[in-house]
């Protein structure tokens, strides 16, 4: 800090300072964020530097945006929505529920809980379109309840 400011500050009112003392340029109210193609640009400070692709007349912006707009026209594929199967939600029975969790009397501790995590990122009701979240519940709550039931039943000990 020089003075109270920040580094930063101090250079914006040096540039400022000698911006004033000569000719005020007409675009000194536009800075460019050069690394974006300038294509994004904000309102400065007064004495902002400009870039020289920002000075009006310059087609460089709308060129920029027009050919990125038209990435699809010359051959580009967008990446295609991913299709999600939503039928599991149709299984919700116990059976159909232990068999989606093959869970194993020679699981471990961490496998339960790993599946149960796993069976969670596929199934989370908070993960799904509207329709299936009734189903989407039903189908974590039985699943919890399994685990729980074999994380119980491998800590307990033989008698």
């Amino acid at each position: 800090m020089i003075l109270g400011q920040s580094l930063f500050d101090s250079v914006l009112d040096k540039v400022g300072r000698e911006n004033s003392g000569g000719s005020q340029s007409e675009y000194s109210g536009r800075v460019s964020v050069r690394g974006l193609s300038s294509i994004f640009f904000g309102s400065g400070s007064p004495g902002a530097v400009p870039h020289p692709g920002n000075q009006p007349g310059n087609q460089t912006d709308t060129e920029t945006v027009q050919a990125y707009l038209a990435l699809n026209a010359d051959g580009f594929e967008p990446v295609p929505e991913p299709v999600i199967d939503y039928s599991r939600f149709e299984r919700i029975t116990l059976r159909e529920i232990e068999q989606d969790l093959a869970i194993a009397a020679s699981d471990t501790r961490s496998a339960l809980k790993a599946k149960r995590r796993e069976f969670a990122r596929l199934n989370h009701p908070d993960g799904v379109p509207e329709e299936w979240r009734e189903a989407a519940t039903m189908r974590m709550k039985t699943a919890n309840l399994l685990i729980d039931q074999a994380l119980r039943t491998s800590t307990r000990k033989p008698r």
